[in-house]
């Protein structure tokens, strides 16, 4: 998963990659399902690619279709091989909800294979706090100019919000966000 940690309320482009193992080329339809944590929001699924140890691409037979926070795609691998060893990579645009404190949840991978062999696997999407969340220390929404001051007093004071030591960056981010209030 590219990326594997993203900012609260942000979206972004993800590449989500796997290896199919032993899918049957047989013909008949094999099906994919990517479910993405509840908690996130699946903007769209913008391309699915599909490449056979080879090198040769796979056609989908079916999808990518979007349901609520699952994609679904199916390929009919049909060679003179018995298996193929499939690499599918996934981009999809995903939505980090907002969190308080460092979060991670499972995006999972289902794969049918049509001789009725089923596995899944987990990779873990991380989802850290908006920087600016730190500093919002009054309880009103957005950023106050009495929290910039509070960066920049901590900044040159060399002291700590949220535990973690101001850098310049920091103030400079803090003051962004109350630019944008």
């Amino acid at each position: 998963l590219d990326p594997s940690s993203v900012s609260a309320n942000t979206t972004n482009d993800h590449d989500l990659t796997f290896d199919a193992i032993n899918v049957s080329d047989d013909g008949n339809t094999d099906s994919f399902t990517v479910t993405i944590p509840s908690a996130a929001t699946l903007e769209s699924a913008n391309s699915v690619s599909v490449v056979d140890a080879n090198g040769t691409d796979v056609s989908l037979s079916g999808g990518p279709d979007v349901s609520g926070n699952e994609i679904t795609f199916d390929v009919a691998p049909d060679s003179s091989a018995d298996t193929r060893t499939l690499s599918v990579t996934a981009n999809v645009t995903v939505t980090a909800p907002d969190v308080e404190n460092e979060t991670t949840a499972d995006i999972t991978v289902d794969v049918s294979d049509s001789n009725n062999g089923q596995d899944s696997a987990d990779v873990t999407l991380t989802v850290e706090p908006a920087e600016e969340d730190r500093f919002d220390t009054n309880g009103e929404p957005g950023i106050q100019s009495g929290e910039v001051l509070n960066a920049i007093s901590a900044f040159n004071e060399d002291t700590r919000i949220g535990g973690e030591p101001v850098e310049s960056g920091d103030v400079l981010d803090v003051i962004s966000a109350f630019n944008e209030a």
